[in-house]
């Protein structure tokens, strides 16, 4: 009998099994858990902009708000997590009117036109928020208005 032939072949099979091992192990561990969910204001449709951002022993995450209210934040560890949402607002930051002159051709100072929240300002502290949510668990919204 061939011993040579046999301790390569050996050496083959042990090879592909870490090889599949190390697979394996990189393929789950701790990537974490995708989580989507919906803000909704407490009156009823979706809030159609802004940033949701979640805090808590395992980190820090956030996912964009879609237009239709929906959020995704991927790579999520399990545990309790604070939530605070910002950038909610109603046109762009520091957006200002074109332009303009007098009759004489002077310029005219432009007039700034700050943006309105479109939620209440509560929800952009995570110690004022009141929200929180649990991985794995429901990741729906609600929120109040702004006044």
């Amino acid at each position: 009998m061939d011993l040579s032939f046999q301790s390569g072949r050996n050496q083959m099979k042990y090879l592909v099994t870490l090889l599949f091992a190390v697979g394996v192990a990189g393929c789950g561990g701790a990537s974490g858990t995708d989580i989507a969910g919906t803000v909704s204001f407490l009156e009823g449709g979706a809030l159609p902009k802004g940033v949701v951002s979640i805090n808590g022993p395992a980190g820090s995450y956030r996912g964009s708000i879609s237009a239709d209210g929906t959020y995704v934040i991927t790579g999520v560890a399990e545990g309790d997590y604070k939530v605070t949402i910002t950038g909610a607002m109603d046109g762009d930051p520091a957006a200002v009117n074109e332009m303009n002159y007098d009759a004489e051709g002077n310029y005219i100072e432009p007039d700034v036109v700050e943006p309105k929240s479109l939620i209440s300002g509560i929800y952009s502290s995570s110690d004022t928020s009141g929200l929180t949510l649990k991985v794995p668990g429901e990741y729906d919204l609600r929120v109040a208005k702004a006044e």
